[in-house]
């Protein structure tokens, strides 16, 4: 067998390995740990008044009926604006399923205007000439504010914000 027949093989067993936790990744129940898929419901207060949507995210807990601290999982941003409606709360998954086997309720989610959320994007920043970071900071933060509101009965009052940011972003104004 020649090095190209090798590798061909190898790829298409790996090929089928991805697919195969792909298709089990919805379907966690590891190491007493409850994954859960919902949208939460949000209300953003804005200058034309509040708007209702709902944000696509993961829930990961321990699977034991108790309330846990609440972690919050933010995703970033993309380089390129057409990467904003591919991206996924599964993305987080390894840092949520880590929090939730250390006790914490793990939530991962997109803020509007990224995978399967409602609502358009928020967070524009205006032209690179003259950025208004604070405004699009405010807007990614309320939808934070959204998650921890409703994820509240699910915590025993302590919680925590992480994830990856830009400029200073969503993570800087938690309480806007």
């Amino acid at each position: 067998m020649n090095t190209t027949m090798r590798v061909r093989r190898i790829a298409t067993c790996l090929l089928a390995t991805c697919i195969a936790m792909a298709s089990l990744a919805g379907h966690v129940r590891a190491e007493g740990l409850r994954q859960d898929a919902l949208k939460i419901p949000a209300v953003i207060a804005g200058p034309r008044g509040a708007t209702s949507v709902e944000l696509e995210a993961i829930v990961v807990r321990p699977d034991d009926g108790r309330p846990h601290p609440l972690a919050i999982l933010n995703h970033g941003s993309p380089r390129k604006a057409d990467q904003r409606p591919k991206m996924s709360p599964y993305a987080l998954w390894a840092q949520a399923a880590a929090f939730a086997r250390r006790g914490w309720v793990a939530v991962a989610f997109l803020r509007r205007g990224y995978g399967q959320s409602g609502g358009s994007w928020a967070e524009n920043w205006g032209a690179c000439s003259n950025p208004d970071y604070a405004t699009a900071g405010r807007a990614g933060a309320s939808d934070i504010a959204a998650v921890a509101t409703c994820q509240q009965r699910q915590m025993d009052q302590r919680w925590l914000l992480g994830g990856r940011f830009r400029n200073g972003g969503p993570d800087r104004q938690p309480a806007a």
